[in-house]
């Protein structure tokens, strides 16, 4: 081929060759300057952006690869010369959301309401999580139950998308960065250091007043008021909290937080308090006093349970005397135990009431007759072990009361009792009433409830435990108090107090 046909074939190739379209695309003359071309992408990707409710998918990825090229002094020399042609194998056009976020600055802001596009890895904060203090009786927690509560919260505009307007600008003060650099000179040294702009506060951008979503008046927001169902499965514990995901306060380019309701124990007066002493996760402490008289003869006590059944709790053994300080147990009859609990022998079963024991002595005998205090001195004296020779009356105590004379023979009986429960033995019991106790024992335990009371009144037997028993009960009670105290100091510090945690409103 001549270098004539070789000069017209190039004349022709570079008549054909478009290399004003990226200018079309932006707005700009072919002798734009670098400036302008930043100024002409920012306005344009603002108003295509696919999230924008006038944006354009396709137009954005355009306007973007026309800025790629354009801001680039290399490709825009090769793009004037050749077109887009010249620039096909100089690798992967970039992606159009990784330029829109170099451009206004991914970390500009502070995530304010302005359009803030990052790549499509971009981690979203979450708002505030909304937390209520549900207060609960224990019989509450005993039965279960579902509330209704009300909850107001701030949903995102539908009009503007939670922008607060339908166009933004970019800031002329920042160039949209929503960053100020001010450079300053000490001797020698130029320091630089950057801050939010203040013309737009840290946005990056500006909402005309033609602009600005009447719906929310520039909220970006509306309120909404919600019912809320919340379920409470019988045998929780106080400080359990329930969550709804997804039901807090929303904002633009935020994960949505969630409502967290905490079950705390009701401090209201007009709730009657509770006749439990402790709670040990699914059993139940309940203090009893009883007097000497029903320690020694038997007890029997009306009992209000959290069923909402009236029980009468009697000894299991006609026989057994009660020490100050005793403890004793009704099988079954504590809280529910919750079908996720985390003890797999328990799950839909009941726990366990203990009763603690205290003894009232009397203070005086003044208001009983000499000839019955005589009657009952004798008829005890009967029954009690004989006192060690030392503790009988002589010549240098029989000034004493008589009063007191039973006191002590009651205290001495006491303590010459103790642990023959869990020894099993009894010098004074011979052979054949062994076995008639181990009879009347085991009739006793056979009327231990073996069901959950559904009678509105019956009687329940309770069983004493050994010592051993008791000294565990001891340190399991010290434990919880300890628990009890450590999680309302967590729930307290997490801010929850009765400043900064609204109880729900029932519906």
């Amino acid at each position: 081929m001549s270098s004539a046909d070789q000069k017209r074939m190039y004349q022709t190739r570079r008549k054909t060759v478009d290399n004003n379209a990226y200018y079309k695309l932006l707005g700009l003359s072919r002798d734009a300057s670098e400036s302008d071309v930043k100024k002409a992408y920012k306005k344009m990707a603002f108003k295509y952006h696919p999230d924008r409710p006038e944006g354009d998918a396709e137009k954005f990825k355009e306007i973007s690869e026309a800025y790629e090229v354009l801001s680039d002094a290399d490709k825009r020399r090769i793009y004037d010369q050749y077109g887009e042609e010249g620039l096909n194998g100089g690798g992967p056009s970039p992606d159009p959301f990784d330029l829109f976020a170099q451009m206004f600055g991914g970390a500009a802001g502070g995530g304010g309401r302005r359009p803030h596009y990052g790549g499509q890895e971009q981690v979203l904060r979450k708002t505030p999580d909304v937390t209520y203090a549900m207060p609960v009786t224990l019989e509450q927690l005993y039965k279960g139950f579902t509330q209704r509560v009300k909850h107001v919260r701030e949903k995102k505009c539908t009009s503007c998308d939670g922008f607060g307007a339908h166009r933004f600008d970019p800031c002329t003060r920042c160039d949209g960065t929503g960053i100020v650099v001010e450079t300053r000179q000490m001797g020698y040294t130029l320091f630089q250091q950057q801050s939010p702009c203040p013309a737009c506060k840290g946005e990056g951008c500006k909402i005309p007043k033609d602009a600005l979503c009447k719906a929310c008046n520039g909220k970006g927001y509306t309120k909404e008021e919600e019912i809320l169902t919340v379920s409470v499965p019988p045998g929780v514990e106080d400080y359990h909290t329930i969550t709804f995901p997804g039901k807090a306060s929303e904002r633009v380019q935020h994960q949505t937080g969630d409502v967290v309701i905490t079950l705390v124990p009701s401090t209201s007066s007009s709730s009657s308090p509770s006749q439990f002493a402790h709670r040990l996760s699914h059993d139940l402490v309940l203090d009893r006093s009883i007097t000497l008289a029903e320690a020694l003869c038997g007890f029997s006590f009306p009992l209000r349970h959290l069923d909402g059944n009236s029980y009468e709790v009697e000894s299991n053994d006609s026989r057994a005397v009660v020490r100050p300080g005793d403890m004793w147990i009704l099988k079954g009859m504590g809280m529910p135990v919750p079908a996720n609990a985390a003890v797999d022998n328990k799950r839909g079963k009941y726990g366990d009431m203990y009763i603690r024991f205290n003894v009232a002595f009397p203070t005086a005998l003044s208001d009983i007759p000499q000839d019955d205090r005589i009657r009952i001195k004798e008829s005890i004296a009967n029954t009690l072990p004989k006192v060690e020779e030392e503790n009988v009356k002589t010549p240098e105590n029989a000034g004493e009361s008589g009063s007191k004379s039973i006191i002590e023979s009651v205290k001495s009986w006491f303590n010459s009792k103790t642990g023959d429960d869990e020894n099993g033995d009894n010098n004074n019991t011979t052979g054949s009433s062994d076995s008639t106790k181990k009879e009347e024992t085991k009739t006793a335990e056979e009327k231990v409830q073996k069901k959950r009371p559904g009678k509105k009144s019956h009687t329940l037997y309770a069983q004493r435990l050994s010592n051993t028993e008791s000294e565990v009960l001891k340190k399991r009670i010290e434990n919880e108090e300890r628990r009890s105290k450590e999680r309302e100091a967590n729930y307290k510090r997490r801010g929850h107090d009765d400043g900064g945690n609204p109880q729900c409103h029932q519906q």
